[in-house]
């Protein structure tokens, strides 16, 4: 097998996958290296998007409407012009690694990384299988940031379950994105339910918080919510998920050198203040593959200074406790549309659309994480 290529990708993701996907168009070599097979629902994608998007295809299922629950429910809000989408990962493995087997210069190997290391000309990298090398590395293998005290790190933890009831109960036109109603327990805390049919629907709960819980703590908040909050006694869970995202201003970016990039979660790809990511994911992978195809001096797919400076200000100020994401969230979707919202949290709004929203929040709690 060929054992030098333009690039490397280390891990086969969302984002390894994303990049494999927009350099694959060029004629250059690549590797992509993962020690697992991908090609289960490992992981459910939400996100919001206007129009058609480049994965619309793989799209299970999408929303119009939303719903947010807090001290007062804003119900069957009208998105427009985004809707809200879910792509399981088993059909984006799939339809990645059916496209990227039918180019010649692209391989896949199954295989652990061991060591990786860049020489003045080139990158090597040990695997179990062999040892491989190339111009260039994309490294999606995530590393948490060493000192959380100096970098503001807040972890969302999920837990979900999809479930099928006996009777038509779900509106699957409606995602509940929000609902802040249950006990927060001095943590930012949700549920969102997002249903695929009238009789199918994911429930989750996500967490804002450094205390991850154990599997069973995540079932028995789901159980009670769904009989507390959803009226729901007959149903079968058909599939759980649980997973851990990283939220932090830390500098990924930083990391990158001549010839080794960081790229997804291990790039900085994740919003710090939502968790979310696949949208970020979409358009940095195509970004970056333009910068590197053209042989661009400089490699830049990081947010704009004002973007993390606000990202970093909201961490710290639910860190410090000096407010709570549920007070965020909810002045921003009680004072603005779900739609600035959206282009807000995507980083696409104008400067002074992002200070109307900005006031939309408590002004004092942000001020006060912002000085101090």
């Amino acid at each position: 097998m060929k054992q030098h290529f333009d690039f490397i990708i280390l891990g086969g993701g969302g984002a390894g996958l994303n990049c494999a996907l927009e350099l694959a168009s060029s004629d250059k070599s690549i590797l992509i290296l993962d020690k697992e097979l991908k090609n289960s629902d490992d992981r459910t994608w939400s996100f919001w998007e206007k129009g058609m998007g480049k994965f619309d295809h793989l799209v299970h299922h999408r929303w119009n409407k939303i719903h947010f629950h807090a001290k007062s429910d804003l119900t069957n809000m009208d998105i427009a012009p985004y809707q809200y989408k879910m792509i399981r990962s088993s059909d984006f493995y799939a339809y990645a690694h059916q496209q990227l087997d039918a180019a010649s210069h692209v391989e896949r190997i199954q295989s652990e990384v061991l060591d990786v290391q860049e020489k003045s000309d080139l990158v090597e990298v040990t695997t179990k299988d062999g040892v491989f090398t190339a111009d260039r590395v994309l490294d999606s293998i995530y590393i948490p940031p060493i000192d959380k005290a100096k970098h503001q790190y807040v972890a969302q933890h999920f837990g979900g379950w999809f479930i099928e009831t006996e009777a038509d109960v779900f509106d699957d036109d409606v995602a509940n994105l929000m609902d802040f109603r249950i006990p927060q327990e001095d943590d930012t805390r949700f549920f969102y339910v997002l249903p695929l049919s009238s009789r199918k629907a994911l429930v989750e709960i996500a967490i804002f918080s450094n205390n991850i819980l154990k599997a069973e703590d995540y079932d028995n908040y789901i159980e009670d919510y769904i009989q507390t909050y959803l009226k729901i006694s007959n149903y079968r869970v058909l599939e759980k998920e649980m997973g851990v995202i990283p939220m932090t201003s830390f500098p990924f970016h930083k990391q990158d050198t001549a010839r080794i990039i960081k790229i997804g979660t291990a790039g900085g790809w994740v919003k710090p203040s939502s968790g979310y990511a696949f949208t970020r994911i979409v358009e940095r992978s195509q970004k970056l593959a333009e910068q590197l195809l053209s042989n661009s001096k400089q490699i830049e797919t990081n947010s704009h200074f004002r973007h993390r400076w606000m990202d970093k200000t909201m961490l710290k100020a639910w860190n410090e406790q000096y407010i709570s994401g549920k007070q965020v969230f909810e002045s921003l979707f009680s004072k603005r549309k779900p739609s600035e919202v959206f282009e807000f949290l995507d980083e696409k709004s104008s400067f002074l659309q992002e200070i109307k929203v900005m006031y939309s929040c408590p002004i004092l709690p942000l001020t006060k994480a912002a000085i101090f």
